[in-house]
């Protein structure tokens, strides 16, 4: 069985993927996060493919995400995983809230690796908890893409308490650094950026632009879903499909 060969030391990971550990930040941006917000809600397990974290955004005036929210979106793990970090680090950064950023081989299963374990290889990811709406595991994946999950166990003996997400907390859209603090709360391109390779990469907020810029649609279902996750851990929907607690369950 897998999960018992994933508690022996794996021999060897490469990553599937080019990654300079930046690059979902390249793309232009023109909104002004200043005075927005936004709030994790729940990471949703899937069957099948990638697991995504729902999130809702809220406009200014949100009065700590009470009122004036901008829609209900959801993305890939990885992506959202690599902007929330990179925010917390600017935070760090600017303002001096001390952040202990989760370790390297956390930050490297953001992405497909193809893992040789004892010998035999497998393909591992950063993903979602399918006990709890709320905690991340690394999966195992059956293709060299990361698109179908292995009918196997994950990967278990990775801590991961250093990837803390403040789930069902309002965060603020700000974050800078100093190589770029002149430019204060708004986003780069706002301020003369310009559509280049340096106006694309500095956003003021990392976790808001990325995470907007990467979006999909939560629809009724998918919103519901998390909607359980958050208020029970893990729940069950079963309408059939992909996506789901429990017995699995489709939503959009």
């Amino acid at each position: 069985m897998i999960e018992d060969i994933f508690t022996e030391s794996i021999d060897e990971t490469r990553s599937l993927e080019y990654d300079d550990g930046d690059a979902i930040f390249y793309f232009i941006d023109t909104m002004d996060w200043s005075e927005s917000a936004l709030m994790p809600t729940a990471c949703l397990y899937s069957n099948s493919g990638d697991d995504e974290i729902v999130f809702d955004l809220y406009k200014k005036n949100h009065n700590q995400c009470q009122k004036n929210k901008m829609g209900r979106y959801k993305t890939d793990v990885g992506t959202f995983v690599k902007a929330y970090v990179k925010q917390k680090e600017l935070m760090e950064e600017k303002y001096g809230i001390e952040y202990e950023a989760p370790d390297g081989e956390i930050m490297d299963y953001t992405t497909c690796q193809q893992a040789y374990v004892n010998n035999k290889m497998y393909y591992l990811k950063l993903g979602c908890r399918e006990d709890n709406g709320k905690g991340f595991a690394i999966h195992a994946y059956t293709d060299y893409y990361c698109s179908k999950k292995s009918t196997d166990a994950y990967w278990s003996n990775t801590d991961f308490s250093a990837l803390t997400m403040s789930w069902g907390y309002c965060n603020n859209c700000e974050g800078s650094s100093s190589s770029y603090n002149a430019y204060g709360n708004n986003n780069y391109n706002n301020n003369g950026g310009g559509n280049n390779y340096y106006g694309a990469y500095y956003h003021a907020s990392p976790l808001c632009s990325t995470a907007y810029h990467y979006k999909a649609s939560c629809g009724w279902g998918c919103s519901r879903t998390a909607n359980k996750a958050a208020k029970n851990g893990f729940s069950s929907y079963s309408s059939g499909g992909n996506y789901g607690y429990n017995n699995g369950g489709n939503y959009n």
